[in-house]
């Protein structure tokens, strides 16, 4: 928003902070626990607080047919508008930010439903057979809207079949110990990252996916040999 950003955007602070890092530590560089999140299970009725960031001059704050009131921004606020005490409901969290009297821009978190499926998506599927061409997979477990489920911490096991090679697969879990070598790993927020590496071989690579209770994904990644490096 400093930089001009014209939207707006809203983060919720998780209800349980200590149940995923522990004790925060105090600090100027500190932050609370906030996500782009609405799916709380466990936490109904309990209160959480949302922020929205908007260089709008007021914006207003919904959950599902509850009004909880519209603040003004500014950079007397650092551009953020604080609700405290909101009670969390599954549904839909809207913040709805204004010029003046006109409506300039509107942001919506959406509650999760039950895990379904895996999901994945490549940064881009046509790569070099040099042996050291990379693309990077992002593993998700989704409802059966498509809607990734950010609570979930599933242990998903991936398959590198072809002229490629899994040599990392990790999360952004500050805490996990487990190796990014192995072909399993757990999800954190629902999310794990796999870096794929291909051979000297052009071909089709066939990554899968794999965890129990989830339908499984596949993706394919295409590898040719460059003509002009011969």
């Amino acid at each position: 928003m400093v930089w001009g950003d014209e939207g707006v955007y809203a983060v919720v602070r998780s209800p349980d902070p200590l149940a995923k890092f522990g004790e925060p530590e105090a600090g100027k560089w500190g932050y609370p626990d906030a996500e782009m999140n609405w799916t709380w299970p466990g936490h109904e009725g309990k209160p959480v607080t949302v922020t929205a960031f908007t260089r709008a001059d007021t914006v207003r704050l919904r959950v599902n047919d509850r009004d909880y009131g519209v603040k003004s921004v500014g950079r007397d606020t650092k551009f953020m508008a604080v609700w405290e005490g909101v009670s969390y409901e599954p549904g839909v969290l809207t913040v709805t930010a204004y010029k003046g009297p006109i409506e300039a821009s509107q942001w919506t978190l959406r509650t999760a439903g039950p895990a379904k499926t895996l999901r994945l998506v490549a940064d881009r599927t046509k790569l070099a057979a040099d042996g050291q061409d990379l693309a990077f997979v992002t593993v998700e477990v989704v409802d059966e809207a498509s809607m990734r489920h950010p609570s979930a911490a599933v242990p998903v096991r991936l398959e590198v079949l072809g002229p490629g090679t899994l040599i990392g697969f990790g999360s952004g879990n500050p805490k996990s110990a487990e190796s990014f070598q192995q072909p399993v790993r757990s999800t954190f927020e629902g999310r794990a990252l796999a870096v794929v590496r291909t051979t000297s071989k052009p071909g089709t690579v066939r990554i899968r996916a794999s965890a129990e209770g989830l339908a499984p994904a596949e993706l394919t990644l295409e590898t040719k040999v460059d003509s002009t490096k011969r």
